[in-house]
This record gives structure tokens, sequence and C-alpha cells, in this order.
């Protein structure tokens, strides 16, 4: 017994040798992981307004005259406006015209801006100065610059435009504070709600403008939030906003934007 106990000693010292040599054999282990899933964003905006008749009535699905613009169909402009509402403009009159974005429910936080391009400026320019009725602004009714700020135009001599930059004064989402898509679209206040033409035009002023090609096209933009950040001078102080700088990014890009309201 004596010669069998030494045995299995001098066996498990060799043993214990062995896988000393070799190194650990065993560890005591676990595995964990996790699976990220990666969600698209997406800005989603439309631009529409009221239908109406050549003389700016407002009209309901059925196509007849109906009692105001929150009772009439809607319509957006498609390709450069070309299928909006088309008036019949006389001098003095007034024309309902309310170019609307709507942010699509579960759109990322954006910022919205509308461009408002005139063709056949050049003439339109002359009736202004004729007339000293300031700038293009005289002819928009009920719009509200603290709702849609102006910023400012820029001109295109060749084509004989001028574009007019408008910009939401808040930032938009569809989403509410929770983080919870909105359960409707969310319709932001409209550019202007009417298109006005001044008494003192006369017939020959306005067949003029009709001549050169005259109409009005009206688009809505929308650019992410998410990161842009405000540009500072070395002093620290504001160089430019994030909101200019996502602009000055959107015009980098092909975008097919939201257009409508054609005027002819």
């Amino acid at each position: 017994m004596r010669k069998n106990k030494k045995l299995m000693i001098i066996i498990c010292v060799l043993a214990i040798m062995v896988i000393g040599s070799f190194g650990t054999l065993a560890y005591l282990t676990d595995v964990a992981g996790v699976t990220n899933t990666f969600t698209v964003g997406k800005v989603d905006i439309t631009l529409d307004e009221a239908v109406v008749n050549e003389d700016g009535e407002p009209l309901g699905e059925d196509g007849k005259v109906v009692d105001s613009r929150e009772d009439a169909a809607r319509k957006d402009g498609g390709t450069n406006g070309e299928d909006g509402n088309k008036y019949h403009l006389v001098p003095g009159q007034t024309y309902l015209k309310d170019p609307t974005v709507t942010v699509v429910k579960g759109s990322e936080e954006s910022y919205v801006r509308t461009i408002m391009t005139i063709h056949n400026a050049s003439e339109m320019q002359k009736i202004i100065d004729a007339h000293k009725l300031g700038d293009y602004k005289a002819f928009l009714g009920d719009w509200d610059e603290n709702i849609w700020k102006y910023i400012g135009y820029t001109e295109d001599k060749t084509a004989n435009t001028i574009s007019f930059e408008f910009r939401y004064y808040k930032k938009v989402s569809g989403f509410d504070a929770n983080g919870e898509e909105l359960k409707d679209n969310l319709v932001l206040e409209p550019l202007f709600t009417q298109l006005v033409v001044p008494g003192s035009l006369t017939g020959e002023e306005l067949k003029a403008l009709y001549d050169g090609g005259f109409k009005m096209v009206i688009e809505g933009h929308a650019i992410q939030v998410v990161g842009f950040e405000d540009e500072k001078n070395a002093d620290g102080s504001l160089k430019k906003s994030a909101e200019d700088v996502a602009w000055e990014a959107f015009s980098g890009q092909e975008t097919e934007a939201a257009k409508g309201a054609t005027i002819r």
C-alpha cells in the first residue's frame, strides 16, 4: 500500500509539472454581446396651397366655391410649380393664396425656409418703382414677419428672376418632446394668405408682365439640425449661426424641393 501511495504522489507531482510546462489548460470564461440596430432618419416636408379659381376664390373637392380657405381642397405645385393655381389678375383685387409647409410626422428636427421666385422681375420692378410700392412684399397679404423671417434676396439677371428667402422662426420636428413620432403631420403657418394687386396698376402694366412670362414660384426647403454648430471668431464671438451653416450646406446639395404656387 505504501508503494502504491508513494507512486500516486509521484504521478501527481509529475502531472503538476507537465501542466505547468504547457500553461493553464482551463479558464473561467463568459461571452456576452450586443447587436446594434441602425435606423435611417429622414427630413420630409410638403408644400401646398388652397385650390382656387382664376378669381382667387377657394374651391372644394367638388370644384365648387366654398366659404373659406379652411374648407378648400389642397394641391401641391408639382415640378417648378407648373401645376399650381392660375390667376386672372385685375388691379385692386385681392386673391386667396396661402403657400403652406407641412412637416411630415417622423421627420427629424430641421430648419425650414421658403424661397419665393418672381419671373419677369425687371417688369415687376418697373411697376414697383412707378407706383412707389417699396418692394415686392407689398403684394403679400397677411405675411407675418415674426413667423416667416425675411432674410434677403438674390437676382439672376440672365434669367430675369429675383428670389426672396424666408425662414421659419424656430426649429421643427415630426416628433414630440418625449421623442415619440407625432400622430399627425405638423402644419406650419402659411407664408402669407393673400396676393394683393394694388389698384393703381393699369391693364397695360399687367399685360406687360404676362407678355414677359410673369409667374411666381414658391419652394419649401428643409435641412436637418443635427451636425451643424455655430462658428465662432477667434475672440469667441459669433461668426456664423448653426442655421446659416446648415443653409450653406443645403445650397451645395442637389435636393428635390417641395414646390408650388405658380401664377400666370
